[in-house]
């Protein structure tokens, strides 16, 4: 074989290492995507999975946004049937909309199992995870009791019908940043499933309406549970925000008439001077013109 068809192989050699050697460095760059799940109901008949998707970067865990996952119900024998796809938002996060858990499938113990996908993506390796659950009830309503008015809530597991004793409920007053908690943290069911916890009586509502709440957090088999009734037990205020009125603090399309109508007449005065002078100026030079 001549040199330079030595030197030819050579080199044909040497691009295939590069182009293996580039491949491997490419899908070792990228991330592995850890992925959390947490089912969340909300009472009557709402149900969703809540998704997280973070990776490790060079600044810590950091949110992987842009990723589109697959949820499926899991069936006998680990068939899957799709329920819908939802892309993590700029936080890493999306929320899935379950059907009616009704017409779902679920073990022999009542229990739900899901599976999120998430196919093969240029910046991040596949994955995909599983969570299981049980349906409950959670309901809640105010009694009177000797002049005190007290929420009670009751959580039930609905597969078997029994009261679930020793859960955590936190019970408060819904508030524009979250729950304000009402007598402690949380509150264990008895053995009736049960907690019943006094309201105060100066707690302001707007027009005296408390929206209150009894939540079971981040269970193990039932996940986050919310149950919300509204009740006039509140110290009525009168809501005195001028948001919505024509004020300097509103939103445009707010704007006080005053600083609709002023600037926009002072503008009309302006250029109508300028008009009327520039036609002016015309008439006068068209009068030069014939005298000269």
């Amino acid at each position: 074989m001549k040199p330079y068809q030595n030197s030819i192989v050579s080199a044909i050699w040497a691009s295939v290492l590069f182009l293996l050697t580039a491949g491997d460095l490419f899908a070792q760059e990228k991330h592995r995507v850890r992925v959390s799940l947490s089912f969340i109901t909300e009472m009557p008949n709402k149900s969703n999975v809540a998704l997280q998707a973070r990776f490790r970067g060079e600044e810590g865990f950091e949110p992987a946004s842009g990723l589109t996952f697959d949820i499926f119900n899991v069936h006998l024998n680990d068939s899957l049937v799709a329920v819908g796809s939802k892309t993590t938002d700029n936080m890493g996060k999306a929320m899935f909309d379950l059907p009616d858990l009704n017409t779902q499938f679920r073990d022999s113990l009542g229990s739900f199992t899901y599976r999120v996908i998430h196919q093969e993506h240029v910046s991040y390796q596949p994955v995909e995870r599983d969570i299981s659950f049980k349906r409950s009830q959670l309901d809640a309503y105010l009694v009177e009791e000797a002049g005190i008015s007290q929420l009670k809530a009751t959580l039930t597991d609905l597969h078997s019908g029994e009261s679930v004793a020793g859960r955590p409920l936190e019970v408060g007053v819904q508030r524009l940043f979250g729950l304000l908690k009402i007598g402690g943290d949380f509150h264990l069911t008895d053995d009736s499933g049960s907690v019943l916890v006094p309201i105060e009586n100066d707690i302001p509502g707007l027009h005296g309406n408390l929206m209150l709440e009894a939540r079971l957090m981040d269970d193990d088999d039932f996940g986050t549970v919310h149950s919300r009734v509204e009740a006039p037990i509140g110290v009525p205020i009168v809501d005195t925000s001028t948001f919505d009125q024509r004020t300097m603090w509103s939103p445009p399309s707010k704007t006080p008439i005053f600083w609709l109508t002023v600037p926009n007449l002072l503008i009309i005065a302006v250029w109508g001077t300028i008009v009327f002078l520039i036609v002016n100026l015309y008439k006068i030079s068209k009068i030069n013109n014939k005298e000269s």
